[in-house]
């Protein structure tokens, strides 16, 4: 296998690598609008303080079944201890057991609400990746935009440099 893999990229190589490197060195790369750049930027930064809510959501939830374990784990106890012909014991073990089924049940609703809060990011993520990861912008466009964005007081994402954004200086 890894001997057909070497002569498959061999191949490649010998023939048909010159030829395309010689094509893509020709074609000048077709840059996207400064619209559309700056909505990726703003999609950008949607998506940058969604996952910040999202990360406090799902810390909040691992916090909530930490607590209704431990929880858990007490009752258990409890009702290892406690004397099953003593109705008033029974009573309130059975008292404590409601409100913490309770409590689990409304765990259950915010796990399922975050598990749709991460749904919805994930799809506007891949929406992002497929508008925007292969945009190509201009350094004058870029540049545009982002000096119109620090001047409206809008934050600015890192933005890569040219080489890996997939643009180059013009000549």
């Amino acid at each position: 296998m890894r001997r057909l893999l070497t002569t498959m990229v061999l191949s490649t190589l010998a023939f048909g690598g010159p030829a395309l490197a010689a094509g893509n060195e020709s074609k000048e790369p077709v840059h996207s609008s400064r619209q559309e750049y700056r909505a990726c930027l703003d999609l950008q930064e949607r998506l940058t303080s969604q996952l910040k809510l999202l990360q406090d959501h799902v810390a909040e939830n691992n916090n909530t079944i930490a607590r209704l374990r431990a929880a858990a784990k007490a009752l258990a106890e409890k009702h290892q201890d406690m004397n099953p012909f003593d109705t008033s014991q029974v009573d309130d073990f059975n008292a404590l057991m409601e409100e913490h089924n309770n409590k689990v049940e409304a765990a259950s609703k915010e796990a399922e609400r975050v598990k749709g809060e991460h749904e919805a990011y994930h799809l506007q993520s891949v929406e992002y990746n497929m508008t925007c990861a292969t945009l190509a912008v201009s350094l004058d466009d870029r540049d545009a935009v982002l000096n119109e964005r620090d001047s409206s007081g809008q934050t600015s994402m890192a933005v890569p440099s040219p080489e890996v954004a997939g643009t180059s200086p013009s000549p």
